[in-house]
């Protein structure tokens, strides 16, 4: 139990950080100007940026309890710098392509659901084959991928209903974007392994396969992450 304790409120640091730019974003209106994404002329820094900010307090709450519950689940094994780096990065790819490919002109891009859904996807690929343990204590769990697409469905039809505004489409795209990131990052380090084991190819790939491995365990594939009820 203590050790549950101590996930639990680890699980805080990053729901509290975004709890405190929201904070900031109220009190300096040109923060959010800045660094909000705008579908007019955006500048590059926005795609980072944004996942940060939030539209009101439900939005806020509903982010920081999906950045909770991500840390949740993964931060026993994963180092929550590592977290913190694959939110940015898939955040930034995902609100680029969103971007790209299907937002509205006039509108204006905000919060932290496209990197808890690149994080869920990228990391639930890894461990497709353990469950979610939902609330705390740890006394409930679900399949993870089944529940990430019934999640997106869902989302589809809560946007199509109810909630216009939601960007159903950004989730999609980041939960896309994260499988096919985890499928690359598998296969390269399938083709380098087997490169590296021929002794003539050995000195060139070495470094490339060692390097992988360290991504590899960045994410703790070959252990599992979510204890089974």
């Amino acid at each position: 139990m203590a050790f549950e304790r101590r996930l639990f409120f680890r699980s805080l640091i990053f729901p509290l950080l975004l709890g405190g730019v929201y904070f900031a974003q109220m009190h300096f209106p040109v923060l959010f100007k800045q660094c909000a994404l705008w579908s007019a002329h955006p500048y590059w820094w926005q795609f980072f940026t944004n996942g940060f900010l939030s539209g009101n307090p439900v939005h806020l709450l509903i982010n920081m309890w999906g950045l909770w519950f991500v840390c949740f689940q993964f931060a026993p094994q994963i180092r929550i710098s590592f977290l913190f780096i694959y939110f940015v990065l898939f955040s930034a790819a995902s609100s680029y392509l969103y971007f790209r490919l299907c937002m509205p002109s006039h509108a204006t891009l905000v919060g932290a659901s496209g990197g808890v859904y690149s994080l869920l996807g990228f990391l639930s690929w890894f461990y497709r084959r353990d469950r979610f343990d939902l609330f705390y204590p740890r006394n409930f769990s679900v399949p993870v991928l089944p529940t990430m697409i019934f999640m997106l469905v869902l989302e589809f039809f809560v946007a199509w209903y109810w909630v216009p505004v939601l960007a159903w489409h950004l989730h999609l795209i980041a939960f896309g974007l994260s499988i096919l990131t985890a499928l690359l990052v598998n296969a390269v380090y399938s083709v380098i392994h087997w490169l590296a084991s021929d002794e003539p190819l050995n000195r060139v790939f070495l470094p490339v396969f060692t390097a992988l491995c360290r991504v590899k365990e960045a994410v703790k594939v070959t252990q599992p992450v979510l204890e089974t009820n």
